[in-house]
């Protein structure tokens, strides 16, 4: 159908109160289809209606299709939502935007935001969807160089990708290099650190950990859950030292390590706080009337 009405872009939203049980219904197979869907441009967002819906399932078509994952209790909060879906969609300026981080080969990159890419050989390629006017993404990453001698450099190289409204044209902008230089730990200690820089990493790593953690609690995979909130723990509160919530940000990983690890985060806060987590991550706007504030509060 998108091909004979000779558009190039086509988005769907998924409602949904209960359970997928018949045909396709695995969240991996579902992500994947949503993500071919996607590449050929049809984008796709879930709206999980009420406390009992699959949310293994519409968070699996909302990653694989490059969409928005929406938690709604009451009528007014789906108008707003659905509202919301066709704003964004006639907002969008540039479609299926990648961006791309080249580094030698040797040097991992660790993708700290918890968003659909893929590893390249000499990097990695990052999926963040479709871009709406006036907009914003932020992207964590974490490069570990193997060890080198102090004032040794590595390059990195960024390039972005998109595709035009409208007659889907392919778009690319001027790739931007940057050079990594490596410190003494005198020096590291001595140089200024951008506590705000550092603030909105940890933001986004943890909204990461809260994401992911209650993914695994909704396939009911406790012991995952604990561990992979827990195996990052040393390198964010090393991370974390010397900027201003420091003790309350250890405070909130603890309970949610808690709380992803067994049955004492409810299945409604489990829901809610994957679909908070995620807003923070893609930087979106929330649109409904009874906003949940952060994953934190659902804990």
């Amino acid at each position: 159908m998108l091909e004979a009405s000779g558009a190039q872009h086509a988005h769907v939203v998924v409602l949904s109160d209960g359970y997928a049980n018949r045909g396709l219904c695995d969240p991996r197979e579902l992500a994947d289809h949503a993500a071919a869907l996607a590449a050929r441009g049809v984008t796709t967002s879930a709206v999980g209606v009420g406390r009992h819906y699959s949310s293994a399932q519409l968070e699996a078509l909302a990653r694989g299709g490059e969409g928005r994952l929406n938690h709604c209790d009451h009528g007014e909060d789906i108008v707003d939502v659905i509202l919301g879906e066709l704003m964004e969609e006639r907002e969008t300026i540039a479609q299926q935007l990648t961006l791309t981080i080249r580094a030698p080969r040797g040097v991992p990159l660790e993708l700290l935001s918890e968003l659909p890419h893929e590893r390249l050989d000499d990097g990695l390629r990052i999926r963040l969807g479709n871009m709406g006017a006036g907009s914003m993404r932020s992207v964590a990453l974490l490069a570990a160089p193997p060890r080198m001698d102090a004032g040794a450099t590595v390059d990195v190289r960024l390039e972005m990708e998109w595709c035009r409204p409208g007659d889907g044209e392919a778009q690319r902008a001027e790739a931007i290099s940057a050079t990594l230089r490596a410190a003494t730990a005198a020096e590291v200690d001595a140089a200024p650190r951008d506590l705000q820089v550092a603030e909105r990493i940890l933001d986004l790593w943890e909204a990461s950990l809260a994401y992911r953690g209650t993914q695994l609690h909704a396939e009911e995979r406790y012991d995952a859950a604990r561990d992979y909130v827990g195996d990052a723990e040393d390198r964010v509160e090393r991370f974390s030292r010397g900027t201003a919530r420091a003790r309350q940000r250890r405070h909130d990983r603890s309970r949610l390590s808690e709380s992803v690890s067994s049955h004492s985060l409810g299945s409604a806060a489990s829901r809610i706080s994957m679909d908070v987590a995620r807003k923070t991550l893609r930087q979106e706007k929330d649109r409904r009337r009874d906003q949940k504030g952060s994953w934190r509060d659902q804990l």
